[in-house]
């Protein structure tokens, strides 16, 4: 029978105990909102001073985490949003695949933030890999062993590969736009998730995968209306609403849209027939939706007296 281990028990030693301590109360005070929780990953809305927004995502032996806190961006490690998230994570036995991996590492990236600061544009991602682990049996007889040392490199040269390939954007992938609902009430803006599909073998298309998509890759986009939008997405955009988001930078997958841009954007997505909205928590749970051009909808209401006046019909 497998026992499932708490991902804060695995992760303790990548967070300072001052950090932890803090986190403590953010719990306490419901404070961390899940958005999406899955195996896999986690992306909630942290309200501290401001609202911040955390993402964990694990990826084939690689765990990323980011933050937009002050502390996460200029620090590049841990914080105290980070550490509440996985703590709110294991109560609902989210990231569970992180127990039944052997290895991985765990990534403090703020790539997956979209900041739009033409002063940090030029300046690259934090990041800080540390290999995760489990104890191992102590050897009774103990041998030079360089395996670990050239899986390293060998892990470094791949990922520098995949990151060479992945600066190229495919001609044969296709745009996605979802409206995430959940998150965009209350708000004052609208949020816009972007994930793309690839041809299958069979010539279907792939599942809708939500990784970031940097400003270079935007610039190759030439198809129509891809091309008109995506300038609108990754331009510059001086309001950051509430401090939260993630569409203030160099790459990303997530938007937030005030009213203004709205208005902009909304109809270029409309006619691509590839708008989608998302109901509930679950990332992959899209339903497509279908834009008007027409005139705005009114409701209306007509309210008529019934048997005598004793009663009234309300029609709308």
């Amino acid at each position: 029978m497998s026992v499932h281990m708490k991902v804060s028990r695995i992760l303790s030693s990548h967070f300072d105990a001052d950090v932890r301590a803090l986190a403590g109360a953010y719990v306490q005070s419901h404070a961390v909102r899940i958005l999406q929780g899955s195996d896999s990953s986690v992306t909630a809305m942290v309200r501290g001073s401001d609202v911040y927004s955390v993402i964990i995502d694990f990826e084939e032996s690689e765990l990323y985490m980011s933050c937009t806190c002050p502390f996460f961006i200029e620090n590049g490690v841990g914080c105290k949003h980070l550490w509440a998230t996985i703590l709110t994570a294991d109560r609902y036995l989210y990231l569970k695949k992180l127990s039944q991996q052997f290895n991985f590492d765990v990534i403090f990236d703020d790539n997956d933030l979209n900041f739009d600061d033409d002063d940090d544009a030029s300046v690259p991602a934090r990041r800080r890999t540390i290999a995760v682990e489990p104890k191992k049996p102590k050897k009774t007889k103990t041998t030079a062993d360089w395996s670990h040392v050239f899986s390293q490199i060998q892990q470094t040269m791949q990922r520098s590969a995949e990151a060479d390939r992945d600066a190229v954007w495919s001609e044969g992938r296709q745009l996605l736009y979802v409206l995430d609902v959940v998150q965009s009430l209350g708000q004052k803006y609208l949020v816009l998730d972007v994930a793309f599909q690839e041809r299958k073998r069979d010539g279907d298309w792939g599942k809708p995968k939500f990784q970031a998509i940097t400003r270079q890759q935007a610039e190759q986009i030439r198809a129509e209306p891809d091309a008109a939008i995506t300038p609108l997405l990754f331009g510059a955009q001086s309001q950051q609403s509430y401090g939260y988001g993630y569409s203030y930078g160099s790459s990303g997958s997530r938007f937030m849209l005030s009213a203004a841009r709205c208005q902009a954007i909304l109809p270029l997505l409309g006619r691509t027939d590839r708008l989608f909205a998302r109901f509930g928590h679950v990332k992959e749970d899209i339903r497509p939706i279908a834009w008007d051009d027409g005139s705005p909808w009114q409701f209306r209401l007509k309210i008529g007296s019934e048997d005598g006046g004793n009663s009234y019909e309300v029609t709308g």
